[in-house]
């Protein structure tokens, strides 16, 4: 039995949201080509495939040998500060927690 490996194009996040995000970063007047899109579509899955990986592994450090790990927001601020994004996690709005 084969098993097919996966890439990146098969989990890009979907370019309406990655052009949202442009739109409201770049200034006003400022045109993004096709292929930058693009290029910025796989950027910005490579980084939540990074970032979700690290942080499950601080999730299973700090939760043992559970069945099933929980990734929790604080996992994904220590994440960042991991990838060196301090600037990013000081700014991260924290969900509140559910009573």
């Amino acid at each position: 039995m084969e098993i097919d490996e996966v890439t990146i194009a098969d989990k890009l996040l979907p370019m309406s949201s990655v052009n949202k995000i442009i739109k409201s970063a770049v200034p006003e007047g400022t045109s993004i080509s096709k292929d930058a899109k693009k290029a910025m579509q796989n950027a910005s899955t490579v980084f939540v495939m990074y970032i979700s990986t690290i942080a499950g592994e601080i999730s299973r450090e700090t939760q043992g040998k559970k069945k099933k790990a929980i990734v929790s927001p604080e996992h994904i601020i220590q994440a960042l500060e991991e990838m060196e994004f301090r600037n990013i996690s000081q700014n991260f709005d924290m969900p509140e927690k559910k009573k």
